[in-house]
């Protein structure tokens, strides 16, 4: 996973933000259903 995004907000039934967006590497962004968000543990 390689990060390329911080501070992501994700609008589904409802507003949630997140600390970091990543997508597998060394492919990049691919489409949404490979985008991963999390937050710092």
């Amino acid at each position: 996973m390689m990060i390329y995004g911080r501070k992501q907000l994700v609008i589904d039934e409802k507003e949630v933000q997140y600390d970091y967006i990543s997508v597998p590497y060394p492919e990049g962004h691919i489409n949404e259903e490979h985008t991963y968000v999390f937050n710092h543990f």
